[in-house]
């Protein structure tokens, strides 16, 4: 048995700068991005675009980036 939490994890500041200076360091563009994910290079740049965007998304994001999530998640105000 198990209990499904949905609704707002907390805030990320910056996130396209972020990930922006993550593919510089790793020398991609936001199509390797996209492939490694996997998504498409339009959604995730309209994603990371967004005020909200899905949880399981950004946990996928850290994890190709190797991001510890946990660091970069403040709470909601």
């Amino acid at each position: 048995e198990h209990t499904k939490l949905h609704g707002i994890v907390g805030r990320v500041e910056g996130l396209y700068t972020k990930i922006d200076n993550a593919l510089k360091e790793r020398d991609w563009n936001w199509v390797t991005l996209a492939e490694e994910v996997p998504c498409s290079r339009q959604y995730l740049v309209d994603v990371t675009e967004k005020d909200q965007i899905p949880a399981e998304f950004f946990y996928r994001l850290c994890q190709v980036l190797g991001w510890d999530s946990s660091e970069m998640i403040k709470p909601s105000e």
